[in-house]
């Protein structure tokens, strides 16, 4: 059969391919004529007689037709090693050895795509077992309840005895019951060879969900899961795809496989470091903008920030994740009737939604740091900002602010950051006016003991406060150019890590969609998904790239 199905293919073959076939051409048409020959000379030979010979054979009872069987065997045998033993297989076309070689030519062509890539061991055996058990289970279900039962009624119809039938002229000759046994037997030997197919649908369906508990497979199917579970994507992309820093230490068995399958043996700083998931994920959604599947606003608000953590430890989420949580707090804070530690406990217990709070105060406090450049103005925001810093840090910023009015700051802002994103050199006056707005709302109606912060400016000369100790007026005002000297420093910078953080802010601030409308293609949603879900699958873990083989 092996000449037969190359036979096509004689063209192209090599000197030795074809020396290979010769041989066992040659090797099968000597079997063919010396097993004959031993089998008829050992028809009349008894080896274990009385009078047999006191050689080798004579003392193992052998003849020379079981040895000459023996002989040929041996091939077959080597084949099944091969088979069963994948190992073995994989290290015989791998391996330099000048007999493995040689038993590489004669078990098979030799090939180079996937050489040496066979199943494993316990692969092959889970495929042997799942097909015994699946075979079994079909034969006693069969044997028990198919054909057992209808062992007796066919020896009853047997022994009975009809000499009449009533359909005789269809059946003339008819003398047995046999017709009956074939009526009774006929459906019960269809459904014995049909049922397989059955058999097999239901093991598929039962070891199929088995493998999918145990590989993770479905672990994210939508996007909704893929944003409840997105702070969890970085710890476990390090796990399986990061090498390990640190050289590797042995353990106990169990130690090592708790550590692979659930504690991924890696440090605690690499385990939740995203630096490297970003790098990936930022890529990800890069590719999606070439092929057209987003827009420009939705990679903007998909691509994560490469400065991914602020002093905090907070991490720097992708927009889509915390738009809306920042909209949906303003509102809780702003109606909240509980004390400050309930308030935090709540924002707390969602990861978005307090990176989003973290991630607007940092921007604002960033941008605040380079758009003021007075010194009075510098002062005024210092401590403003070390005010509110004081109120969280003691769980009193419902105490000491009216947050009634914190919807009216943030629309403030939002304007604010519409400015200053679009950086217009006209609209450096509208900057000015939002800036005092700000100032205005956050003293004049939010602060409660607004005096406290008129005294830690040190009364300065340039700021005068009336009874209330709220701003009355400034002599010039604040954020004001006096003799063409400008108190702001605008427009910003045409690129640059400002220029990013003002996008950010812009979009925390305006992005009214949903996030689950975002991306919008079902196929970039159905590519997001498939990534996530693979990261939670079980796979090997990463090698470092020194360690990786060379295709050479």
């Amino acid at each position: 059969l092996d000449i037969l199905f190359s036979w096509r293919t004689r063209g192209t073959m090599r000197s030795s391919q074809k020396l290979r076939f010769v041989i066992k051409l040659s090797l099968a048409v000597t079997w063919a004529i010396i097993l004959p020959i031993f089998y008829s000379s050992s028809q009349n030979y008894k080896a274990c007689s009385a009078r047999r010979p006191k050689n080798f054979l004579g003392m193992f009872c052998l003849s020379k037709y079981m040895v000459a069987v023996a002989f040929y065997l041996t091939g077959n045998v080597i084949g099944m090693a091969l088979f069963f033993v994948p190992a073995v297989s994989s290290y015989i076309e791998t391996s330099t050895w000048r007999i493995c070689n040689i038993l590489s030519w004669w078990c098979q062509a030799p090939s180079y795509v996937g050489r040496g890539m066979h199943e494993g061991q316990v692969p092959l055996l889970k495929y042997t077992s799942f097909w015994t058990v699946l075979l079994s289970s079909k034969f006693i279900f069969s044997y028990y309840f198919e054909i057992k039962p209808l062992v007796e009624p066919t020896k009853e119809i047997m022994r009975v005895n009809v000499n009449i039938y009533e359909w005789h002229e269809f059946f003339p000759q008819v003398k047995s019951n046999a017709g009956a046994i074939l009526a009774v037997w006929a459906p019960i030997i269809l459904v014995y060879f049909m049922d397989t197919q059955i058999w097999y649908s239901v093991f598929c369906t039962i070891f199929g969900g088995m493998c999918g508990i145990v590989h993770h497979l479905g672990e994210i199917r939508t996007m909704g899961m893929v944003r409840s579970r997105f702070c969890t994507l970085p710890e476990v992309f390090n796990a399986c795809l990061v090498p390990r820093s640190s050289p590797k230490e042995k353990k106990g068995i169990l130690p090592s496989f708790l550590e692979k399958k659930i504690f991924k043996d890696l440090g605690k700083s690499e385990r939740h470091d995203p630096t490297k998931f970003a790098l990936v994920w930022n890529q990800i959604i890069n590719s999606f903008r070439s092929e057209d599947l987003i827009s420009n606003r939705e990679m903007d608000l998909m691509t994560m920030p490469m400065s991914l953590e602020y002093r905090s430890g907070s991490i720097r989420w992708p927009l889509f994740l915390v738009a809306k949580k920042f909209s949906t707090a303003v509102d809780m804070a702003a109606n909240f009737t509980g004390n400050s530690a309930q308030l935090f406990q709540r924002i707390k217990k969602d990861n978005y939604m307090f990176c989003a709070i973290n991630d607007f105060y940092e921007l604002t406090k960033s941008i605040f740091r380079f758009l003021v450049i007075g010194d009075v103005e510098k002062r005024v925001i210092a401590v403003i900002f070390a005010e509110i810093k004081k109120s969280i840090q003691n769980s009193s910023l419902l105490v000491d602010f009216k947050m009634d009015h914190l919807p009216l700051l943030v629309d403030k802002f939002e304007r604010l950051a519409e400015i200053l994103y679009s950086n217009k050199q006209g609209l450096q006056y509208e900057v000015t006016i939002l800036l005092q707005d700000i100032i205005d709302t956050l003293i004049q109606d939010m602060l409660v003991d607004a005096q406290s912060v008129l005294d830690q400016i040190n009364y300065s000369e340039t700021l005068i406060s009336d009874n209330d100790g709220a701003f009355d007026y400034y002599k010039p005002e604040l954020f004001a150019s006096i003799s063409s000297i400008s108190k702001i420093r605008f427009p910003f910078p045409a690129s640059g890590p400002l220029k990013e953080q003002v996008k950010r802010l812009y979009l925390l601030l305006n992005t009214k969609e949903k996030a689950a409308e975002v991306p919008s293609n079902s196929e970039a949603r159905r590519r997001i998904s498939f990534f996530a879900t693979s990261l939670f699958m079980d796979m090997p873990a990463a090698p470092k790239v020194r360690s990786m083989l060379s295709f050479r």
